[in-house]
């Protein structure tokens, strides 16, 4: 895996099963000027992962066959500093219950689905710690 300090990443990596949402997200950060990949399921992730580092991981909880938690977990061990913020149609609370459960420290916060692009900016930019990565 390449070092984010040594060679340049897309800023966001975002894992969603449902392709209307997920491309709705995908142009909305667009439209903020952040360097998205995209991918539809949790083994494509953990691919792309293989080639690529990222500032932060865009995950929906409720996915098949890896949902969101598995694949939390996975990211965890290979890729330790990535945040990940969770979308999903489930309730926000129960989300992060599941998260902290499963030992997904790396998750640091839950969006419900529909997502409000206030809502979204609002917590990419929290889990950048208010800075932006460059794209």
């Amino acid at each position: 895996m390449r070092s984010r300090q040594s060679d340049p990443a897309p800023a966001l990596l975002v894992v969603d099963d449902d392709p209307a949402f997920r491309g709705a997200v995908v142009r909305l950060l667009r439209d903020e000027a952040i360097e998205v990949v995209s991918v539809h399921s949790g083994a494509a992730a953990l691919t792309t992962l293989d080639g690529q580092s990222f500032a932060l991981a865009v995950v929906d909880a409720q996915m098949h066959p890896m949902d969101g938690f598995e694949l939390a977990a996975a990211l965890l061990s290979r890729a330790p500093d990535l945040p990940v913020l969770m979308v999903s149609g489930l309730e926000t609370t129960e989300v992060l219950e599941r998260a902290r459960a499963a030992g997904c420290t790396n998750v640091i916060d839950a969006l419900p689905k529909p997502i409000y692009r206030g809502d979204l900016l609002k917590a990419i930019r929290a889990g950048w710690g208010g800075a932006r990565p460059a794209a």
